[in-house]
């Protein structure tokens, strides 16, 4: 909650400031300007009412925004993925004086081998999706916990640690999948990386897209790890009885956590071709 409320709140001053030096340097008296700072203020103030109530509602807008993210993401390239390969161009009259094509084919459309890498970090932003959904849940098996564990003050400050921590490591996983996304536009970059050579034993590291997808499978790995451990800790370390988490959870979280790895293996897989 505390991220939603410095977000308004820089928002207003932001807005004071500009409202105060337009008066001050005379631009607010210029047409509608005055008047189009002073809304500006106005709609500063009005978004504070949406920020959420509490912090159980601040992290389920987190949450519900990075599933909306993912969604967006794998609307947008399973279209692309939908179109197949793109055609080769071979017809002599796509070329110039000095024999070179000047008709790359449809940009939004993958090369075959590109296609394959496509597939599989798609299949990884899906996994990221369904790790947003069972952290949602997990969270909310650990806030009824809270509830009924009552007179236990100790616990139910370290099941909202849990939970805190719970939630940071998810941004990383939401954040993640956006950014992978960014990387997964036609033409693909498979550049070496200054970190990679292009030919490294660890073909993740030969790349940025590579890295990418190395770094958010290992995100999806801890924040599933982490659900199926359910140890909250006490401000000194020490560990406690595991959360109550449903069956469901737990189910979701181990498959999750296994397919997170399958879909690094194939992306590698489909990676290694654009070295040949």
């Amino acid at each position: 909650m505390r991220c939603f409320l410095k977000r308004s709140s820089r928002s207003i001053v932001a807005t004071v400031i500009n409202l105060v030096t337009s008066f001050v340097d005379g631009s607010a008296l210029e047409e509608q300007v005055g008047a189009q700072k002073t809304g500006a203020v106005w709609s500063s103030c009005d978004a504070v009412a949406k920020v959420p109530k509490g912090n159980r509602n601040a992290m389920r807008r987190d949450l519900f925004t990075w599933v909306m993210e993912c969604n967006e993401t794998m609307e947008e390239f399973q279209e692309m993925i939908d179109l197949g390969p793109a055609p080769q161009q071979t017809d002599a009259s796509n070329q110039d004086a000095d024999g070179e094509s000047w008709d790359d084919g449809d940009e939004d459309q993958y090369s075959d081998t590109e296609l394959e890498v496509a597939k599989a970090s798609l299949a990884l932003i899906k996994c990221s999706r369904g790790t947003m959904s069972v952290v949602l849940k997990a969270c909310e098996c650990a806030g009824d916990e809270i509830v009924t564990s009552e007179g236990e003050t100790l616990r139910k400050k370290a099941i909202l640690q849990w939970m805190s921590d719970l939630h940071a490591m998810s941004r990383i996983v939401g954040e993640g999948a956006t950014d992978l996304g960014a990387l997964l536009y036609p033409p693909m970059n498979f550049s070496p990386t200054d970190e990679g050579d292009g030919e490294a034993s660890d073909i993740f590291q030969a790349t940025t897209l590579g890295r990418q997808i190395a770094t958010q499978a290992a995100a999806i790995e801890a924040v599933n790890a982490f659900i199926l451990d359910s140890s909250p800790t006490t401000e000194d370390g020490s560990s406690l009885e595991s959360l109550n988490l449903s069956e469901d959870v737990t189910s979701m979280a181990a498959k999750l956590r296994t397919a997170g790895e399958s879909r690094k293996q194939e992306a590698g897989e489909a990676l290694s071709t654009t070295s040949n």
